[in-house]
C-alpha cells in the first residue's frame, strides 16, 4: 500500500500530531509526503520521501502579479498543479490523506481540473471545520463542496464530528480518527509525589474558550476551599 499525505507546512512544532500519523502509516505502506512548504526535517524519519509543491505568493498591484492571478482565474490551474501530478505519477498512491480542510479543498480542486482517480481523505483538527467557516465565506463554500465530494473525513473527536456533520457530511462518510500520542514517551510512574508536597497542576494551551481554561479555573476556585497546598504552572 502507498499512501502520501499532503500538508500546507511540515513539520510544525504546534502539529506534531501530523507526524505522528506520517510515522505511524510507514509502519504498514510506502509513505510519500508532499507539503507547500518544508521546515527542518526529522532526519529519524527513514522510510519516507518528501516532494515540495511550488506554490509562490504573488501581488496582484503589479503587472506581472496581475498577469498570473486573471491567467490562474481563468484557466483555473494553479502553479503548483503541475509539479503535485508529476508527484502523483511518479509514487502512485493508492489513497491521499489531506491534512486539515485547506488542504482537502486544495485536492478537491486539483483533482477537478486534473482528473486524478485517487481516492483521497481528509483530517479536521479544529478551526478548519469552526472558526474558519464561519469568518471566510469562500472559505465556507468550498467546505460545503469537499464535503459532497470528498471520498471519507476524519475527525480528532465525536465533538468535532458533530461540526463536521452540521455542513451536511453524510455521518458514513466521516468517521472519530483520535490524535495519537506515543505512550513509550510518557512511561507509567508508581509514585507522582511525596507525602506532604503539594499537588502540581499544568495546564497547557490558549487563553480562548474551546480550550477549557475558564473551567480549568473554575476547578481550581473549588479546590481552594479544601485543605492542602497546590501549585499552578500555565504555559
Amino acid at each position: 500500500m502507498r499512501i502520501m499525505h499532503l500538508t500546507g507546512v511540515f513539520p510544525r512544532p504546534t502539529e506534531t500530531f501530523i507526524k505522528r500519523y506520517v510515522e505511524k502509516s510507514c509502519l504498514f505502506a510506502e509513505v510519500d509526503l508532499a507539503s507547500f512548504h518544508f521546515e527542518d526535517i526529522d532526519p529519524a524519519m527513514p522510510g519516507v520521501s518528501f516532494f515540495a509543491l511550488n506554490r509562490e505568493f504573488y501581488t496582484r498591484k503589479n503587472i506581472t502579479g496581475a498577469a498570473r492571478y486573471l491567467s490562474e482565474r481563468i484557466s483555473r490551474e494553479r502553479s503548483w498543479y503541475n509539479g503535485f501530478d508529476q508527484a502523483i505519477r511518479e509514487f502512485q498512491p493508492d489513497i491521499i490523506h489531506c491534512h486539515f480542510g485547506t488542504e482537502g479543498i486544495s485536492m478537491m480542486q486539483f483533482e477537478k481540473k486534473i482528473k486524478t482517480k485517487v481516492p483521497y481523505v481528509t483530517s479536521f483538527y479544529g478551526y478548519d471545520i469552526s472558526s474558519l467557516p464561519a469568518t471566510d465565506k469562500r472559505y465556507r463554500e468550498n467546505l460545503i463542496r469537499l464535503l459532497n465530494h470528498g471520498n471519507a473525513f476524519f475527525a480528532e473527536g465525536p465533538e468535532l464530528k458533530k461540526k463536521v456533520l452540521a455542513f451536511g457530511c453524510a455521518d458514513e462518510k466521516c468517521l472519530v480518527n483520535p490524535l495519537l500520542i506515543p505512550e513509550e514517551d510518557y512511561p507509567r510512574k508508581e509514585t507522582y509525589r511525596k507525602p506532604g508536597d503539594p499537588v502540581k497542576f499544568l495546564f497547557v494551551g490558549r487563553f480562548i474558550e474551546k480550550k477549557g481554561f475558564h473551567i480549568f479555573l473554575e476547578a481550581i476556585g473549588r479546590t481552594l476551599k479544601k485543605p492542602g497546598s497546590f501549585t499552578i504552572d500555565v504555559i
